[in-house]
C-alpha cells in the first residue's frame, strides 16, 4: 500500500489574500442558485401544483429534498481520497469539478420530472429521484475537497479567516438569490398571481426559467472561482495505486482514530443537532406561509430573504468585531448565536400557533441573526478541529455531520408536520410544533459545544497551538 499523501504542500506556506478568499467564496453563488432551485422553488412549485390538482402531501417532497444530505457519508470518503489520491498532480480540483459537473447535469431533469408528475405520470417521481440522486452525489463528491482547498489556500494563522470569508459569501448568496428569482418571476411572468386553475402551468413555466438561470450562473461561478487556485504538484502523483480494499482499510483506520476522541464525538453531535435545528424548517416554511397566511410566491421569497439578511448581518457583524480574537474565544460567540437562534425559532413557533402574521418577518429575521452569529463563531472552529495532514477527512467528517443532519432535519420537518396533522392538530398548530422542537434543539447544542473542549484539542493537536488559537487573527 502506498504511503498516504499529506495535504501540506512541499512548497512554502501560501500567503493570505483577501482577494483569493473572496474569489473562492463566489463558488457559493453557484451553490445558492442551484440549491434554492430545489429546496425552495421546486418545493413551492410542487406544493402549489399539488394543491391545484387535489392536495399537498409533504413527506415525499421533503424526502426527495433531503436525499442529497442523506448521501453525505460520501463526502468524508471523497475528502479522504483528495488527501491521499491526487489526480494528474491535483488534490482538490478534479473532485470539485467532477461533483459540480454531475450537479449541472441533474438540474434540467427536475422541471421535466415535475411536468410528468402534474400530468399524472408516475415516471415523474422516478425521474425526480434520479435527478436528486445525481445532484446529491455531485454535492458530496465536491463538498469536502472544496473546503479543504479553502484551508490549503491560506497560511495556518489565517485559515479560519479565509473560511469565514467564504462562508460570508455563501450567506450573502443565499440572501440575495431568492430575491433575484422573485424578480425574474415578475419580469418574465407578469401574470403569475393568476387564478388557481392556471397555477400548475405557471409553476412549470417559472421552473423552466429558474432552471436555465441556475445552470448559467452555477457554471460560471463553479469554474471561475477555483480555476488557478490550486497549483499542480508534480510530486503529488501516486506511483502505486492502492487497491479498493487497501483504500477502505486505510480510511477506516483513520476514521476510527478520530472517532475515539470524546471531543470529536461531542463536536460531531453539536454540528448535527445544530443543523437539524437550523434546517428542519427548510421544507415547511414556505408551505406554512402559504397555508396559514396566504402568501404568494414573491411574498414567500421576500420573507425567506429576510432570514438570509439577518443571517448575513449576524455573520458579517461578528466576523468584523471578533476577527482578532483567538479562535478558542469564538466558542462564546457560537454560544450566543445558539441562544438567539432558539429565541428566534421559538418566536416563529409562537407566530404560527397564535396566527399572528405581523410577527413572522421579525421572527424569521431574529432566527437568521442568531444563526448567523452561531455560524460566525462555529465556522473557524472547523479549521481548528482538524489536523494538517488529514484536513480532507476531518473536514469531510464535519461536513457529513452538518449535511447529513440537515437532510434529516428537512425530512423530519415534513414528517413531523404530517404526523401532527394525522393526529388531528390544526394546520397552524402542526407547523408551530415543528418550529418549537427546533428551538429546543438549539438549547441542547449548548451542552455539546462545551463538551467539545476546543481549547484542549487546539493545545494538543498537530497544528501548533499558537497558530490554531489565532486562526482568525
Amino acid at each position: 500500500m502506498s504511503t498516504p499523501f499529506s495535504t501540506t504542500s512541499t512548497t512554502e506556506e501560501p500567503r493570505f489574500s483577501y482577494w483569493r478568499s473572496l474569489r473562492l467564496g463566489t463558488f457559493h453563488i453557484g451553490s445558492s442558485f442551484a440549491d434554492i432551485l430545489g429546496s425552495s422553488i421546486w418545493n413551492y412549485v410542487m406544493a402549489n401544483g399539488m394543491l391545484a390538482l387535489g392536495g399537498f402531501v409533504a413527506t415525499p417532497v421533503t424526502l426527495l429534498l433531503a436525499m442529497r444530505q442523506l448521501l453525505v457519508p460520501l463526502t468524508i470518503f471523497t475528502g479522504h481520497l483528495s488527501d491521499t489520491h491526487p489526480i494528474l498532480g491535483y488534490r482538490r480540483l478534479p473532485y470539485i469539478w467532477l461533483g459540480r459537473g454531475l450537479m449541472l447535469l441533474s438540474l434540467p431533469l427536475l422541471p421535466y420530472a415535475t411536468s410528468l408528475i402534474f400530468s399524472g405520470n408516475g415516471l415523474g417521481w422516478l425521474l425526480a429521484f434520479v435527478g436528486f440522486l445525481l445532484y446529491g452525489i455531485g454535492t458530496q463528491t465536491s463538498g469536502s475537497p472544496f473546503t479543504a482547498l479553502v484551508r490549503d489556500s491560506a497560511p495556518k494563522a489565517k485559515q479560519g479567516l479565509a473560511y469565514a470569508i467564504v462562508q460570508t459569501i455563501l450567506v450573502a448568496a443565499f440572501a440575495f438569490s431568492p430575491l433575484i428569482y422573485a424578480r425574474m418571476a415578475r419580469a418574465f411572468l407578469p401574470n403569475y398571481e393568476s387564478e388557481r386553475s392556471s397555477l400548475a402551468q405557471f409553476n412549470l413555466d417559472l421552473f423552466w426559467l429558474a432552471t436555465g438561470l441556475a445552470m448559467l450562473i452555477s457554471f460560471i461561478a463553479w469554474v471561475g472561482s477555483v480555476i488557478g487556485v490550486e497549483k499542480r504538484d508534480p510530486n503529488a502523483i501516486t506511483r502505486k495505486v492502492d487497491s479498493p480494499g487497501q483504500t477502505f482499510a486505510q480510511f477506516g483506520t483513520v476514521l476510527g482514530e478520530i472517532w475515539a476522541d470524546r471531543r470529536m464525538r461531542s463536536f460531531f453531535v453539536l454540528l448535527s443537532i445544530g443543523a437539524i435545528s437550523g434546517f428542519g424548517q427548510d421544507g415547511v416554511l414556505e408551505p406554512s406561509l402559504r397555508e396559514v397566511f396566504g402568501y404568494t410566491f414573491s411574498q414567500s421569497a421576500i420573507t425567506t430573504g429576510f432570514w438570509g439578511i439577518g443571517l448575513l448581518i449576524g455573520l458579517i457583524g461578528c466576523i468584523g468585531l471578533t476577527r482578532k480574537w483567538a479562535t478558542v474565544e469564538q466558542v462564546k460567540i457560537a454560544q450566543i448565536g445558539l441562544v438567539i437562534s432558539a429565541l428566534g425559532m421559538g418566536m416563529m413557533a409562537f407566530t404560527l400557533l397564535s396566527k399572528t402574521e405581523d410577527l413572522m418577518t421579525p421572527a424569521v429575521t431574529l432566527f437568521g441573526l442568531g444563526f448567523g452569529i452561531y455560524t460566525a463563531g462555529g465556522s473557524p472552529l472547523l479549521m481548528v478541529m482538524s489536523l494538517d495532514n488529514r484536513a480532507g477527512i476531518y473536514l469531510g467528517l464535519w461536513s457529513m455531520a452538518q449535511l447529513l443532519a440537515r437532510g434529516v432535519g428537512i425530512a423530519l420537518g415534513g414528517i413531523i408536520y404530517d404526523l401532527a396533522r394525522l393526529s388531528g392538530l390544526a394546520t397552524h398548530t402542526a407547523y408551530g410544533a415543528v418550529f418549537a422542537l427546533e428551538a429546543i434543539g438549539f438549547i441542547i447544542c449548548i451542552y455539546f459545544l462545551r463538551a467539545s473542549d476546543v481549547r484542549s484539542f487546539a493545545r494538543e493537536a498537530q497544528v501548533p497551538a499558537t497558530a490554531a488559537l489565532e486562526a482568525v487573527d
